[in-house]
């Protein structure tokens, strides 16, 4: 997706903790062409950026990790109120693009 990966992660190597936070990193990483082609897809085609945000988001935001704040996140947007409801990690990222794609709508 974005060439700026590597440096980002360098200069940002805590997680995001929240789904909003995770949301204004991808705001801040993604280039304009990037944010208006999410932009313009309608929700239900957002599932094809699964192999590719969606897995650099898994990967660089941590949420494959041990007790992921942001897997936590995820999984209270999910079922708020849940207390031991466990989000798969293509599930938490589903849920980050979906807010990214919201958030882009305004």
């Amino acid at each position: 997706m974005s060439n700026n990966w590597p440096t980002f992660l360098q200069d940002n190597s805590r997680y995001p903790e929240t789904v909003a936070e995770a949301v204004d990193r991808l705001m801040e990483l993604l280039s304009g062409e990037e944010k208006l082609a999410i932009s313009v897809m309608p929700e239900e085609g957002l599932i094809d950026l699964h192999f590719n945000l969606g897995t650099t988001i898994r990967n660089a935001f941590g949420l494959h990790e041990q007790g992921s704040k942001l897997l936590d996140s995820c999984n209270q947007t999910l079922h708020p109120g849940a207390l031991y409801f466990s989000v798969h990690p293509d599930d938490a990222s589903e849920v980050i693009i979906g807010k990214l794609w919201k958030e882009l709508q305004i």
